[in-house]
């Protein structure tokens, strides 16, 4: 993962956090989420200050809480609208083609035949 400039990130962006939540039972692994924040400072020696959305930390919700700038990341861009005028997609037959299924079928019970002969001699 590229890691981010601090001036990519300014006062009021909305980001995603990488933030660890917890321990997998008893193994040495970390649970690991992105969630969302609020940038409520600019970079300040390769930290920010965020503010996330949410119940997070537990203790003080609205607390502002320091993040390394390369566990920050830009929200990825919400799709654009489909506008009303547009047909829908054509349904897919995704390869079901009646005459090759019927030929899979054929080929299929072909080989069980020969698998069972040979097992017989």
């Amino acid at each position: 993962m590229p890691i981010n400039k601090m001036s990519s990130f300014k006062k009021g962006d909305e980001v995603r956090v990488r933030t660890p939540v917890g321990r997998l039972g008893t193994t040495a692994l970390r649970l690991v989420m992105w969630l969302s924040a609020v940038v409520v400072s600019d970079a300040d020696d390769g930290h920010l200050e965020v503010i996330y959305n949410g119940n997070f930390p537990r203790d003080d919700p609205f607390r502002a809480v320091r993040v390394a700038v390369k566990d920050v990341k830009l929200p990825a861009p919400r799709p654009a609208p489909i506008p009303a005028n547009i047909a829908a997609p054509r349904p897919n037959k995704a390869g079901k083609n009646l005459p090759r299924l019927k030929m899979f079928v054929l080929e299929k019970e072909q080989l069980r035949a020969k698998s069972e002969a040979l097992l017989a001699s």
